[in-house]
């Protein structure tokens, strides 16, 4: 495996354990499924890198794509919870942002967004469509409003840990953007993907250095998650082994697309 599978994998791990620990707390849930985004978002990309060739690499690069539009969507909205402030024309704000995601999420599989693949030292990585710009545009956007809505939470609390929340969070985002330059045929490696476990390394142990959480509770609800988990994937493998044995796997995503 490649030092990129790796990272996905840490990324999948770590991030999935802060949204757990986060998961039992009503102030921070919407900051738990941005966790579990990113570590969606990490499944997928390890499913994509180590499927490199295979024709359920194209399915793999739309759910990745799919999942990393959650990412910036949930960080904007529990940013905005966190820290107890508001925009103007909140409602509407809120509708614009979902059907963009909307619109995002069906459009990752399309054309529109993956136009094709061109063969890179890191295997074969998704041309843009004229629609992964708009994501682009739409994942900055989010990204701004969400750390706005965390330093409004710094000046609120005057947290040291506030903040570096909010330096880790950008530092994920920026790293989690080196993805993009390849997207558009610039051999610029994503190396900035190692940003990414680091925050989570840091959220980690700044929710268990100051008690954000009932941990006790975190260890019980962590443990059914782990479960649940198993099992969904078990039967995605299984569903993936089953299709591909039955009707051939280049059929299937013919049928799919």
């Amino acid at each position: 495996m490649s030092w990129l599978h790796w990272v996905a994998l840490s990324n999948l791990v770590l991030s999935t354990l802060v949204g757990v620990l986060f998961l039992q707390s009503t102030q921070y849930r919407l900051f738990c499924f941005t966790n579990f985004s990113v570590g969606l978002w990490s499944l997928f990309y390890f499913l994509w890198q180590w499927q490199w060739g295979h024709p359920w690499s194209m399915v793999t690069a739309s759910l990745m794509q799919s999942s990393a539009t959650l990412i910036p969507y949930f960080y904007a909205m529990s940013s905005l919870q966190m820290a107890h402030v508001s925009i103007s024309h909140r409602n509407r704000w809120w509708l614009l942002n979902t059907m963009g995601l909307c619109l995002l999420m069906v459009g990752a599989w399309t054309p529109w967004m993956i136009r094709g693949y061109w063969p890179t030292s890191f295997g074969l990585w998704p041309m843009a469509g004229p629609l992964f710009a708009v994501y682009i545009l739409y994942f900055f956007l989010n990204v701004g409003i969400g750390n706005w809505g965390m330093w409004k939470r710094y000046q609120r609390t005057k947290r040291w840990v506030d903040a570096g929340i909010l330096g880790m969070f950008t530092l994920g985002f920026l790293g989690g953007a080196t993805n993009f330059p390849l997207w558009y045929h610039l051999s610029i490696p994503p190396y900035g993907m190692w940003m990414v476990p680091i925050y989570c390394v840091f959220v980690t142990w700044a929710v268990l250095k100051y008690d954000m959480v009932d941990i006790v509770l975190v260890v019980g609800r962590g443990l059914s998650w782990a479960i649940a988990t198993a099992l969904t994937g078990s039967a995605f493998v299984i569903g993936m082994w089953g299709l591909e044995r039955v009707f051939g796997v280049s059929q299937v995503w013919m049928g799919l697309s």
